[in-house]
């Protein structure tokens, strides 16, 4: 809590007030001293008079000049608590600024990612077929969905298949009308990947948490936090280049995968037209 600043008037005044009882008082006490002379002549009076006066003048001036210095001191140190307060008032509006810096910062690392996905074009031509997600596993021990597109609409084992934007999983069972889909979150997935930052290879696998984990990295890897992965498309397992999610990093010298899907939103997917069997570890 700041500190009420001194006002002139509660210093200034009192002084002066004192300055000017003093030359009353010194003004009497000569008048006293007059009255009660009885050898003065009227010229030495009107002369002690006129120098009392002189000697009240510069009494009254000095306290006036007192004042005034008093008064100047008093506005330079109102200055300087005032730029102390524009000072501290600089200081969180800059911690401020440096904090939505920061957050701007994220904020175009996601939107570059969203940028690239929005741009995302596979390198071979593929067909897509679109369905929509009918059920969830929702077991601790086994992360898959069960998906309204099955042999009869053209869906194969070894198919990934994408949300709107990104990998989820790969098609590891099909029946006439409904396929399941095993997703790369799961215990059993294990994705050749890519940095897209960097162009280092690597293996992702699900652990079945909401994210990945990154192993065989290069040691010489520049990977860091906000790396984009993608498929490398290594052992032609699954198309090279399609989109997964952003670096994050775990504990010690593990890296994650935060997935650019949002797990409690999935429903419409599609399929892609590519053939790799053996892209994920089946049941």
């Amino acid at each position: 809590m700041s500190r009420r600043p001194i006002l002139f008037s509660e210093v200034a005044k009192p002084l002066r007030n004192l300055w000017q009882k003093f030359a009353i008082g010194g003004l009497v006490g000569v008048s006293l001293f007059l009255m009660i002379s009885d050898q003065a002549g009227v010229a030495t009076i009107k002369q002690v008079k006129s120098s009392v006066l002189d000697i009240m003048g510069i009494f009254l001036e000095l306290g006036t000049q007192s004042t005034s210095i008093i008064r100047d001191n008093l506005d330079t140190l109102k200055q300087i608590s005032n730029l102390k307060n524009e000072l501290d008032r600089l200081k969180k509006e800059n911690q401020l600024l440096s904090d939505w810096k920061h957050k701007a910062g994220a904020l175009a690392t996601q939107n570059a990612a969203l940028r690239n996905l929005h741009n995302f074009i596979p390198l071979a031509p593929a067909g897509s077929i679109s369905g929509r997600v009918i059920a969830s596993s929702g077991g601790v021990f086994s992360k898959s969905v069960l998906i309204n597109i099955g042999k009869t609409n053209g869906a194969n084992t070894g198919q990934a298949v994408m949300s709107g934007v990104a990998l989820i999983g790969v098609v590891v069972q099909t029946g006439n009308n409904y396929s399941r889909v095993l997703l790369i979150t799961d215990l059993n997935s294990q994705v050749p990947v890519r940095i897209q930052n960097t162009g280092d290879p690597g293996i992702m696998m699900g652990d079945n948490s909401k994210m990945t984990k990154l192993f065989f990295l290069p040691q010489n890897s520049a990977i860091s936090e906000g790396d984009i992965v993608v498929t490398s498309g290594g052992g032609g397992v699954l198309p090279p280049d399609l989109p997964i999610g952003i670096v994050r990093r775990g504990s010690g010298a593990l890296f994650k995968v935060e997935p650019f899907e949002d797990w409690s939103d999935l429903g419409y997917i599609r399929i892609l037209n590519y053939k790799f069997d053996g892209a994920i570890l089946t049941k």
